[in-house]
């Protein structure tokens, strides 16, 4: 009876490891998924800000080089008549040659990254670390359960 209880011990710790061994490829996956990016595109619409205020993106994580204004429908040039940083974009009033710039309609569009993306190089690293060291724990818990059984097996 003790011999059977043992072997039943010993097989959910080989089932242990072989789900622990099973994870890995999955988790491998997901390591390589968290440097991969899926840009989304936003279209934004905005009023004249004046004096050359900013305008805040409406989404986090902007890719500034595919950021693009419009005034009216026409694209307005970068550094001539706007500027951009990572939270948003600013309508240089030096730029005011013709018309009434605060009749015009500003649309700037651009591509951000989604909520799930993690910017941070720490937290990617630790992300990393936390997924590869749960499938090796599982691992750990089926080695420990078959050595036990080892050591209650009499040959």
């Amino acid at each position: 009876m003790e011999q059977e209880d043992n072997l039943k011990l010993m097989l959910g710790g080989f089932i242990a490891i072989l789900v622990g061994v099973v994870l890995l490829g999955p988790i491998a996956d997901s390591i390589a998924a968290l440097d991969v990016t899926v840009p989304l595109l936003n279209n934004q619409s905005f009023a004249w800000p004046e004096n050359n205020t900013r305008v805040a993106f409406d989404d986090n994580d902007v890719i500034t080089s595919t950021v693009v204004a419009y005034a009216n429908n026409t694209k307005m040039g970068l550094t001539t008549n706007y500027s951009v940083d990572g939270i948003g974009i600013t309508i240089l009033n030096r730029s005011a040659g013709t018309g009434e710039w605060d009749l015009f309609v500003y649309n700037v569009s651009y591509t951000h990254e989604g909520n799930e993306y993690v910017a941070d190089k720490n937290s990617k690293t630790l992300l990393n670390i936390t997924i590869i060291f749960f499938a090796i724990g599982i691992m750990a818990v089926g080695v420990l359960i078959v050595i036990k059984a080892f050591d209650k097996m009499d040959f």
